[in-house]
């Protein structure tokens, strides 16, 4: 079969792959976030942290794994401490209420300091070769979250208010991304190497809202927007206390201010120093070559070879948002939202995949195998002897193509138990599920 080369190479590379841990963050206006404008009791999560994905319930408003506090030395609003919340769908002007809230955009943890090689002033000389690094990987497999709401500005100072729980997710998704049948609050994407680029292979339910978070509950079934929750920024790591350094990159709706009074720059990436919190070391102009006014949407380092230097280099994936229409800024830069950029960090960009995604990137994270589906503790260990193998590879070829009777797409498994992805046909995204769980049920 065609791709038994590239499963022979998985299955070798698996075996030193660890579990991961994966981090998430919720964009301002969700559900569950602390600035919902149709609050209803559970709002709970600060859009300036990361929280662990899976973890018990939280037991009311709560810091996350990662807090915007650790960066500025006080907690930005909306606090969870103090029972703060941002001015959603409220008509506030722009200008005036970005600078006073924060939503984090994106971040990144590594086990090395990018500031050693990094001037924040000047792009590098030449690209950095691939060194001993556990929390950077090739862009092989990826986790990506897609954007559920539209261009404009959380406060809606327009005739509608673009927050998740009050605006259509885009374009194809036919209801808000999260859905029990969607399950799609995150995705998995396999990319092909294809010379110089890459090319995307599939793309993949990975999990719907509670499948993430048990507090991301309700689940926003039957196109119901107001229990909507958008997972805007991800992070995968196997520990924390190897991949020590977090970046990260604000978000152009909610920036905060650094501890100079200046708001912080949407397209710039910041390290976290213990001692001096956050320091922009990426800035998109100088080291990405794009525009300045363009808004970083996700990001994430990698490794990716260089054909001139035949050998492979550090890079910064990363994807811009789209146009707000509520400021004077383009904060997509020109580029496309749907687009994942890739730059070696000496002053160009270029895009990693010549054809767009699904949707609107959002968020995206790197891992040394694909994700698989949340809702299961071992849904591919089809022949139920608590290890995902060569046997249960037999078992989902030989049941390859649509699944056979009645099934209903969204629940399956009674009749179709190789159909781990729930669409109906046993196919490619069922088989990157499956190799992405190989090895013991957990």
């Amino acid at each position: 079969m065609a791709f038994q080369g590239e499963l022979s190479l998985f299955l070798g590379s698996a075996q030193f792959c660890e579990d991961a841990l994966l981090e998430f963050s919720l964009d301002i206006g969700s559900d569950t976030e602390l600035s919902d404008p149709q609050s209803d009791g559970d709002e709970i999560f600060d859009p300036g942290d990361a929280y662990l994905w899976k973890s018990g319930p939280l037991g009311g408003p709560t810091n996350g794994s990662r807090n915007d506090a650790d960066a500025f030395f006080f907690d930005y609003n909306p606090d969870p401490l103090s029972g703060t919340e941002a001015p959603t769908c409220q008509q506030a002007p722009v200008d005036v209420i970005t600078p006073d809230f924060f939503d984090m955009d994106g971040h990144e943890s590594v086990d090395f300091d990018p500031s050693i090689f990094l001037n924040p002033l000047t792009p590098l000389d030449a690209p950095i070769l691939r060194f001993p690094s556990a929390c950077v990987f090739n862009p092989d497999y990826l986790v990506l979250s897609f954007d559920d709401d539209g261009p404009g500005h959380y406060t809606g100072n327009n005739v509608t208010c673009e927050v998740p729980v009050d605006s259509p997710s885009p374009f194809p998704s036919p209801e808000p991304y999260g859905s029990t049948n969607g399950q799609d609050e995150i995705v998995g994407a396999t990319m092909i190497l294809n010379g110089p680029t890459y090319i995307l292979g599939i793309e993949f339910p990975i999990g719907q809202e509670d499948a993430i978070h048990t507090d991301l509950a309700p689940n926003p079934d039957g196109g119901i927007e107001d229990e909507d929750d958008d997972v805007d920024s991800l992070d995968a790591y196997a520990d924390a206390a190897v991949c020590y350094t977090w970046l990260f990159s604000a978000d152009h709706e909610a920036t905060g201010a650094d501890l100079n009074g200046v708001p912080l720059d949407p397209g710039g990436i910041y390290q976290v120093f213990p001692a001096s919190g956050a320091v922009k070391i990426i800035d998109e102009a100088i080291h990405l070559g794009i525009s300045e006014e363009a808004d970083i949407d996700a990001f994430e380092f990698a490794w990716v070879c260089d054909e001139n230097l035949e050998d492979e280099v550090l890079v910064l994936l990363f994807s811009v948002d789209d146009n707000d229409p509520l400021t004077t800024e383009d904060e997509s830069g020109g580029l496309d939202p749907r687009i994942i950029y890739v730059s070696q960090l000496t002053g160009s960009s270029s895009a990693l995949t010549p054809e767009p995604l699904s949707g609107d990137i959002d968020a995206i994270a790197v891992w040394c195998r694909p994700f698989t589906a949340l809702t299961s503790p071992c849904p591919a260990d089809l022949s139920g002897d608590g290890v995902v193998e060569a046997f249960d590879l037999a078992l989902l070829l030989g049941a390859w193509g649509p699944c056979p009777g009645t099934c209903t797409p969204g629940n399956p498994l009674n009749t179709c138990p190789a159909d781990l992805s729930g669409d109906c046909v046993v196919e490619a995204f069922d088989l990157a599920m499956l190799l992405g769980s190989w090895g013991p049920c957990n």
